[in-house]
């Protein structure tokens, strides 16, 4: 039963860091798409 409890521990570790990994790649991910943006922004504005 303990190794059972271990692992079980173990398999919920690895679901939570890859969860948090995947959550941090989509933060990242969002923040690059926001400063795409804002250059983007930023050209318009220097054209016009």
């Amino acid at each position: 039963m303990e190794f059972i409890g271990n692992f079980i521990i173990v398999l919920g570790s690895v679901i939570i860091m890859t969860g948090l990994a995947r959550k941090l790649a989509d933060i990242i991910g969002n923040q690059l798409d926001f400063y795409g943006l804002l250059r983007q922004a930023w050209y318009k504005v220097k054209r016009k």
